[in-house]
């Protein structure tokens, strides 16, 4: 059996040389991007997912990540394919995606989806929002020259 454990995203993921484990740089757990103008590109993400399994066999399940954009519900897939998780009984695994080239067109609240389908159904494993404000360029009071 595979069941997910947790997702998140960060600017950066770093694997110890002799661990192997992972440490998550710049975690985004509610983040906030402060962009001064519409649309504008929002900077590369990674997505980490962590999975447990349970069983030496491995498995083969379909993976795939979604953005929901505020003020709408459709879902863009940004990312679909299959992966294989096992090993080691009583292990974890992780699945480390760079999102990049994401634009923000609307100020609010996105969200990223994580899904597997296991057998013929998608399900829902993760939603990892994100905020995106517009900040406001502050006001001179200097007179102007001339």
């Amino acid at each position: 059996m595979i069941r997910h454990v947790t997702s998140l995203i960060c600017s950066k993921v770093i694997a110890d040389e002799r661990t192997k484990l992972p440490s998550f740089i710049e975690v985004l757990s509610g983040a906030s991007f402060g962009l001064t103008g519409l649309p504008s590109k929002i900077p590369p993400l990674i997505l980490t997912s962590t999975w447990f399994y349970n069983s030496k066999n491995k498995r083969n399940i379909r993976f795939r990540i979604g953005i929901i954009v505020p003020g709408t519900e459709k879902k863009e897939i940004l990312l679909e394919q299959p992966i294989v998780i096992g090993g080691p009984v009583g292990r974890t695994a992780n699945i480390n995606v760079e999102i990049a080239n994401l634009v923000a067109e609307h100020e609010g609240e996105y969200l990223i989806t994580v899904e597997t389908k296991r057998n013929t159904r998608w399900k829902l494993d993760s939603e990892i929002p994100f905020l995106v404000d517009l900040i406001k360029e502050p006001k001179s009071n200097a007179p102007s020259p001339g």
